[in-house]
């Protein structure tokens, strides 16, 4: 073999072994270092510490934690409990810090009979998210079944309203830990709700008004400071989930008294409009955003690998390799401060007034698909890891803002039911009644639609797919 070839044979492995491994260093040199904490990352740490002190005497929060104890036992000593034990899982690890001292929750739904497992269930959503509505109006005319359901779980409702009766709701976003348990029961507690709405309808077949207005009143009144206080994005959603019950479940009760009886039945709660700070994502996105922070602190070891690569016995060495030569590639603080600005945008495209919204949350969404058909552009070599993984976790947002914003419609169409029914109105009339009424669509100041055949008001709200579709009975 002449010299001259191998000289070629020499320089082209040199270029095809060599040219990668440049390559390789010098986006190692470029994601050498990481970014210092951005000021809108310390604004949002000041502001969540300032928000969160779950020591509040009063605080709804600790009894929500812990909710699913049996009868007799104390949900406000085991929610102190439980938030103690979290806080040693976080600090010490799983293994130290030992079991939840709750231990499992208490099983009460296995002891129901038939025909009260029916009426729970028919007031929930179906597979299309939306109320069952005529299921839910036959089960609550069986005052019968609904007395006994009452008596049979008394404990669950005065345990309810204890805690509705709490004051305050100082809560914390939940942090990466290794326990799995740290959001309350919030299934346990939507439960105790719909027995009181149960004794709402027993209160209305019997005329007594102003238990019913004392009952609504204190569920609104609960639901709705949760609402602006909650830093738990899964917080303002049982809320708001909890409202959607609570005006659709109230309306079926309030059916049953006389028309002039009605308005008399309306707690205070119902008619002032959900304000600026109920409506505000704010506070939860700094929550999602502390959250995110404790899972990007505590990513190491089989963590790390999972994240480059999905987890695979057959792939197990390649995830290795994969991890190795990732590493460099993903910056904590650089990704964090590009979730601050992410879930900052989000929080600020809902606070706008109600018929602005559509717009703004469609410039949020165009926004956030910009960035992230960025993130794979030639301008993205700086932490490409972390700008990937902060483009994956921003999808589902924009429809939590819709969601929220929803339950305003939701109460002013009840509201609509409520003072076509008080002037009257035959249902061969309320299509026209409702042109001229003062509860109207919040987005688009136009009247709320009425489905003929079904005898229901209809409010389309801005939430995607049939959930945004809102039936309240006339």
């Amino acid at each position: 073999m002449s010299r001259t070839i191998k000289k070629v044979i020499v320089w082209t492995v040199a270029l095809v072994v060599g040219l990668p491994v440049l390559l390789y260093l010098i986006l190692v040199a470029i994601n050498w270092p990481d970014r210092e904490p951005s000021p809108l990352a310390i604004k949002m740490t000041e502001e969540y510490r300032a928000n969160s002190n779950g020591a509040v005497d009063d605080n709804g929060y600790i009894d929500l934690m812990g909710f699913a104890v049996a009868p007799g036992e104390d949900p406000h000593e085991m929610g102190l409990k439980r938030i103690e034990w979290i806080s040693r899982v976080n600090k010490l690890g799983k293994s130290q810090a030992g079991s939840d001292p709750q231990g499992r929750a208490y099983d009460f739904k296995s002891k129901r009979d038939a025909k009260v497992q029916t009426i729970s269930n028919a007031c929930n959503r179906d597979s299309h998210q939306r109320f069952v509505g005529l299921e839910c109006l036959n089960a609550m005319e069986d005052t019968e079944t609904l007395t006994r359901w009452i008596e049979s779980e008394s404990w669950l409702l005065e345990r309810y309203q204890r805690l509705l009766a709490r004051s305050e709701w100082v809560d914390e976003a939940p942090v990466y830990a290794e326990v799995g348990s740290e959001f309350p029961p919030y299934a346990v507690v939507m439960d105790g709700q719909k027995l009181l709405l149960a004794k709402v309808m027993v209160l209305a077949k019997e005329n007594q008004i102003s238990e019913m207005q004392k009952l609504l009143a204190s569920d609104a009144r609960f639901w709705r400071r949760v609402m602006s206080s909650t830093n738990i994005l899964i917080g303002k959603m049982v809320a708001i989930a909890a409202l959607d019950r609570h005006f659709t479940m109230a309306n079926i009760a309030l059916r049953s008294l006389s028309p002039d009886a009605q308005q008399k039945a309306i707690p205070d709660e119902w008619q002032r409009p959900i304000a600026d700070e109920e409506k505000s994502l704010h506070k939860v996105m700094i929550g999602e955003w502390i959250f995110a922070a404790s899972i990007m602190k505590n990513i190491h070891g089989d963590d790390w690998d999972t994240l480059i690569d999905p987890p695979s016995v057959d792939h197990a060495p390649r995830r290795h390799w994969y991890s190795l030569l990732g590493r460099p590639f993903y910056k904590q603080q650089a990704t964090l401060n590009n979730f601050a600005d992410i879930y900052s945008r989000i929080g600020a495209a809902g606070d706008v007034e109600y018929q602005s919204l559509p717009k703004s949350i469609a410039r949020c969404d165009e926004e956030l698909r910009s960035q992230f058909a960025g993130t794979f552009s030639i301008h993205s070599a700086y932490n490409p890891i972390g700008q990937i993984v902060v483009a994956m976790s921003q999808s589902l947002f924009s429809n939590y803002i819709r969601r929220v914003a929803d339950i305003e419609g939701v109460r002013r169409a009840t509201l609509g039911a409520v003072e076509l029914r008080e002037a009257l109105v035959k249902r061969d009339q309320a299509e026209v009644a409702l042109s001229s009424s003062s509860q109207r669509n919040p987005y688009t100041k136009e009247p709320f639609a009425w489905d003929a055949k079904e005898k229901l008001i209809v409010f389309k709200g801005l939430e995607k797919g049939e959930r945004g579709e809102h039936h309240i009975f006339y």
